[in-house]
C-alpha cells in the first residue's frame, strides 16, 4: 500500500481533507480495507479515480466498486452525488455509535436512543443499579 500513497501523494494538486493537511494524511489502510482521505472537490475526485487505476495496473489490485463506499462530511447532498459520479462508488453514511447512539451532526431522535434507554431500563429491573 506504500504504492498506493506515493501515487496519491505524486499528483500535483491533490486536495488535502482540511483535518489531514497539517499531518500530511492522504490514506489509511487497515487489513484489507483503504480509506482515502482528501478535500471534497472536483479536482481530488479525478485525481483519486486515475491513481486508484494506476494502483492496479501497477499491483493487479483492483478496487471491488459493488463493496467500496464513499462518505462525504459537510458537503451537501447534491454536491456529494455529483461527486461521487466521478468516482463512480457508492454513497455511504458513516455509522459510529457511542454507547449505541449514533454519532451525527444531525439532530438524535428518541428513536435512535432506544438501545441505551432499554440498557438502563434492564439494569434497573434486574437490580443491578447501585445507590
Amino acid at each position: 500500500m506504500d504504492c498506493f500513497t506515493e501515487l496519491l501523494q505524486a499528483q500535483s494538486g491533490f486536495e488535502f481533507h482540511p483535518q489531514c493537511e497539517e499531518i500530511g494524511l492522504t490514506n489509511l489502510n487497515f487489513a484489507d480495507e483503504l480509506f482515502v482521505l482528501s478535500a471534497a472537490t472536483e479536482k481530488s475526485m479525478k485525481l483519486i479515480r486515475k491513481v486508484l487505476k494506476e494502483f492496479g495496473e501497477i499491483s493487479g489490485f483492483h478496487p471491488n466498486l459493488i463493496k467500496s463506499s464513499s462518505y462525504f462530511a459537510g458537503v451537501k447532498h447534491q454536491e456529494a452525488i455529483r461527486l461521487n459520479g466521478i468516482l463512480g462508488i457508492p454513497i455511504a453514511e458513516l455509522l459510529v455509535k457511542y454507547l449505541g447512539i449514533p454519532l451525527t451532526t444531525k439532530q438524535i431522535k428518541a428513536i435512535d436512543c432506544r438501545i441505551l434507554v432499554e440498557k438502563i431500563k434492564e439494569k434497573i429491573n434486574s437490580g443491578g443499579a447501585s445507590s
